[in-house]
């Protein structure tokens, strides 16, 4: 009996080490994505006064779901595009993330909870948006402005958490407390 209980005592320390040893490389990773200026690390988004607020906005903005696609850029691992799937009837939900470690979680976590977001790796500088599309995003100031600044987010209704674009004055913000300050608004649909 006590070779058994040192067999599992072992088996559970390799297990937790082997998990302790991918969350070191998974964060290295993500620190090493903060050094580049066209990168952001993983920055996670949950909070349900930020899910409520998306449903406040698609209302606000007249946006008739099956008419949209709903796309996450930096989509992490795809709690806002998850939850999306599960709480609105928009045409496609796509979670668009570059990071093969964070895209790999992404698709784990979406298929076990039976939600149904299409996931892709590329950047978001690569990504093609369709034509009426919501786009969600939680990135960085220079990534969302270099986007405005090579046009792809003309056309679409765009949902920015915590980051604003430089020289444009929001069609709608407002403050959604915890640590991310606001949710900025800007309509580029036709």
């Amino acid at each position: 009996m006590s070779n058994l209980l040192t067999i599992l005592t072992l088996l559970l320390v390799f297990i937790l080490t082997f998990f302790l040893v991918l969350l070191f490389i998974f964060w290295v990773f993500q620190f090493s994505y903060s050094l580049d200026k066209n990168k952001i690390g993983y920055l996670p988004t949950n909070s349900k006064k930020v899910l409520n607020r998306l449903s406040k906005i698609f209302k606000q903005f007249e946006i008739e779901q099956k008419d949209y696609d709903f796309v996450e850029l930096g989509c992490g691992t795809a709690n806002i595009s998850g939850w999306v799937s599960q709480n609105h009837d928009f045409k496609k939900i796509i979670g668009v993330e570059m990071d093969f470690m964070t895209i790999f979680m992404a698709k784990v976590l979406t298929k076990l909870k039976g939600q149904k977001v299409d996931l892709i790796r590329k950047n978001v500088f690569n990504y093609k948006i369709e034509k009426k599309s919501i786009i969600y995003c939680y990135l960085g100031h220079h990534i969302l402005n270099n986007l405005y600044k090579q046009k792809k987010l003309d056309g679409h209704l765009v949902i920015s958490l915590t980051f604003s674009l430089k020289d444009k004055k929001p069609d709608y913000k407002e403050n959604v407390g915890l640590f991310y300050q606001n949710i900025y608004v800007y309509d580029f649909r036709d």
